[in-house]
């Protein structure tokens, strides 16, 4: 049974409906040109002497997880500000953090 399936030509498989690779591929393109733009200004905030860092790009910046910076955060290990709902780290104030962190070891 297994070889008469391996020899059956490939038109006699039902025809696979459904989403193709391509549409698939559009869909992450479509994406591609958002994400471009949050990879830019997340580049941008590195370079800003005290730009605000949510935590997102603070876990990057750490290369850390979001729930790693997020506890270092609750824990006051890194000082930061809240805006409303959101939690916002100034770069500037990071970076003394961790060179402190640094001579204390």
């Amino acid at each position: 049974m297994k070889d008469d399936i391996l020899q059956m030509p490939r038109d006699a498989f039902p025809a696979h409906t459904g989403i193709s690779d391509n549409d698939a591929e559009s869909r992450e393109n479509a994406g591609a040109e958002i994400w471009g733009s949050a990879a830019s200004l997340t580049s941008e905030t590195y370079d800003l002497p005290d730009g605000l860092m949510d935590v997102p790009q603070v876990a990057e910046y750490l290369r850390v997880s979001k729930t790693s910076a997020y506890k270092l955060i609750e824990r006051q290990k890194i000082p930061a500000i809240r805006i409303g709902r959101l939690l916002r780290v100034r770069k500037g104030e990071l970076d003394e953090t961790l060179r402190a962190m640094g001579n204390d070891v």
